[in-house]
């Protein structure tokens, strides 16, 4: 007879066993090539936009899909509520209406994809044996990834969204396999790695030839995205099996699959920010945009206009297309993944005004800038479009880069303009122990106020990283925007923030390190169930996570608030209480202290890969020799395009 922990570990392997075996969804058309296709256009318009409002106005694909989902969330939320002991009398209140939630994973590499993954796994009811907060994922509407975190997103829903274990991200993704040489063995040498790797380094470089020659713009975010799908479906990764194609499913047709059609899981979404022209380099006011299956586009007040994503690519004016026929297979998922983590802008910048670069190397570094080719590149689809701002309808194409550039590493702006309640969950590397101190955060926090968003839009929050590391909110789990629940002068009534860091000990490898061993792996999972449960006993972790979801409710009407004493105890210790212990009196992160969002020019975030990563001899044979490699044959092959 098998033990109980025999029986949870076999479960886990066939629960696993099955996802790697599984087909990939009928619903999804595997591209025969790389490069966009067209087809008729449709008789509706593909342009959505918007006017300026306070209340974020959804496209009719997202409200009916929100209907549908709604009604699949509700029954749930009373099944988990009564599992949590949150009632004082064992059941809601009449007229309780659940918040609407969503999960928000940052960017930092292959670091912030599994710690990402790892927190998943707390919160999935389908898990054996459950975890402490099983049960929270599948309340939540909305799914967001950044850079890293897009990552995670693209290989659970070209996946049919499974059960996140270790195993699964093994059998799926598998880090073990360098994100830089696929097809290289584990273990190998970096020149092993790359040889082994040649065969689907052709097939990438064939994809982004074919993308070039069909009249479509190419840069090295084409062949980003390439390495990226090399780890997707219908692709895996695996030693010595040269991958047939680069391709992977347009992003879009997520929306036909069986679990996002029937909403039985969270509608997916990617974020990334616009470089505009004449920068080499995003500033903190950069433009936010958002990819649904539905949509790609921005609603800040700049661009508040929208493309169906299917059509992505097509030549427009004035929101129209100016042919017959409209593009298609432009939106392939590791494209738009690959444009939310794409950063070959930053080095390439610094390479093209180093004084001491070889001249052929800085000349090179200011072809590719100047031209874009830093950059994901695509059409404009809002050319001459009256609605937005007249540098963006005068331009040509529109360039995106990672979306973690302007400083906001957490995709919250779309998720908390569609939210009661977001999870953020934050792998970053914002100190040099590779941990996060909620830079991205303060400057969420802050671009709220430059952007001139509704007061309610972003909660309350420390105004510095100092302070946040103080009062040890970088390392444990914490709400903010509770307001009246904890606070009876407090007014906040908009979106709450469930702040859940990284911290788990061995989980903060580099951003730049782009494969895990099997142990560095495991130390992700291992470290999540304390990540997510604040330090508690799990009884009680379970039931303050659950006071935290409900913060809105209870804030809104604190009467509700009385029904559960136990929420009571919780959200007095999970709340943030407005502390100014460690703030050293300015607001923002050392590049933006006191900024206003007006003076000119504005900061800029990020400066360049750090030059500290590759001072460690162990860091510099693991990352840098790969990367340099590597990079050194891209540029090699975009010179032959």
């Amino acid at each position: 007879m098998f033990s109980v922990p025999n029986l949870a570990t076999l479960t886990l392997v066939l629960l696993d066993l099955a996802v790697l075996g599984s087909a990939i969804d009928p619903a999804f058309t595997i591209p025969s090539s790389y490069a966009p296709t067209s087809r008729a256009c449709p008789s509706t318009p593909l342009i959505r936009s918007t006017n300026a409002s306070s209340v974020l106005q959804l496209s009719a694909a997202e409200q009916a899909w929100i209907a549908k989902r709604d009604a699949v969330t509700s029954p749930l939320w009373t099944s988990y509520l009564n599992g949590t002991g949150v009632w004082t009398s064992g059941s809601a209140p009449a007229g309780f209406v659940p918040p609407r939630v969503s999960l928000a994973v940052s960017g930092g590499g292959l670091r912030a994809m599994t710690y990402g993954a790892s927190v998943l796994s707390q919160l999935d009811s389908r898990i054996t044996p459950a975890p402490v907060h099983a049960g929270v994922l599948q309340l939540a509407t909305y799914f967001a990834g950044l850079s890293g975190g897009s990552w995670l997103v693209s290989l659970m829903y070209l996946n049919d969204f499974p059960a996140m274990t270790n195993l699964t991200l093994l059998n799926t993704w598998d880090p073990q396999f360098d994100l830089l040489t696929p097809d290289g063995d584990i273990g190998d040498s970096t020149i092993h790695r790359f040889v082994d790797s040649i065969g689907f380094y052709k097939n990438v470089l064939d994809g982004v030839e074919a993308k070039d020659n069909a009249g479509y713009p190419v840069g090295l975010t084409d062949f980003w995205a390439g390495l990226i799908a090399a780890h997707l479906p219908p692709n895996v990764a695996s030693a010595g099996n040269d991958s047939t194609s680069a391709f992977t499913p347009p992003f879009s047709q997520i929306a036909n699959t069986v679990p996002v059609a029937n909403a039985s899981v969270p509608l997916p979404f990617l974020t990334t920010c616009q470089r505009s022209a004449g920068e080499t380099q995003v500033s903190v006011l950069s433009n936010v945009w958002e990819i649904s299956p539905f949509e790609v586009g921005s609603a800040n007040n700049a661009v508040r206009s929208f493309i169906q994503t299917a059509y992505l690519g097509t030549n427009m004016s004035i929101g129209s297309p100016t042919q017959s026929t409209c593009t298609t297979n432009l939106d392939q998922t590791a494209f738009l993944s690959g444009a939310s983590s794409s950063l070959f802008n930053i080095p390439l910048a610094a390479l093209a005004t180093d004084s001491s670069a070889f001249t052929l190397i800085s000349d090179l570094a200011k072809k590719i800038t100047g031209a874009g080719e830093d950059t994901a590149e695509f059409p404009n689809p809002f050319a001459a479009l009256p609605a937005v701002n007249a540098s963006i309808s005068s331009a040509s194409t529109i360039r995106l880069v990672d979306g973690g550039e302007g400083g906001q590493n957490i995709p919250l702006r779309p998720m908390l303009a569609r939210s009661d309640v977001v999870i953020a969950v934050d792998g970053s590397a914002d100190t040099t122990y590779n941990y996060p101190n909620a830079t991205s955060i303060i400057v969420s926090a802050q671009y709220s106020v430059w952007m001139d968003d509704p007061v309610d839009s972003f909660p309350p929050v420390p105004k510095t990283p100092d302070a946040f590391v103080a009062q040890g909110l970088n390392t444990r789990v914490a709400v903010f925007g509770c307001g009246a629940a904890v606070n009876a002068s407090d007014t906040y009534k908009g979106p709450v923030i469930i702040y859940v860091p990284n911290s788990a000990p061995g989980a903060n490898l580099t951003t730049y390190t782009f494969d895990f061993t099997a142990a560095e792996t495991t130390a992700f999972f291992d470290g999540a169930p304390a990540a997510v449960s604040g330090g508690l006993s799990s009884a009680d972790a379970a039931t303050c996570f659950a006071c935290a979801l409900l913060a809105p409710s209870f804030r809104n009407n604190t009467a509700l608030l009385a029904q559960s004493s136990k929420c009571q105890t919780c959200l007095s210790s999970w709340c943030w209480n407005g502390s100014t212990e460690g703030e050293p009196g300015w607001v923002g992160v050392p590049a933006t202290k006191n900024y206003n969002g007006v003076s000119f020019p504005p900061p800029l975030i990020s400066s360049g890969i750090p030059l500290s990563l590759f001072e460690n001899a162990a860091v510099t044979n693991r990352v840098g020799g790969r990367a340099a490699v590597l990079a050194s044959a891209v540029l090699v092959a975009f010179l032959l395009i």
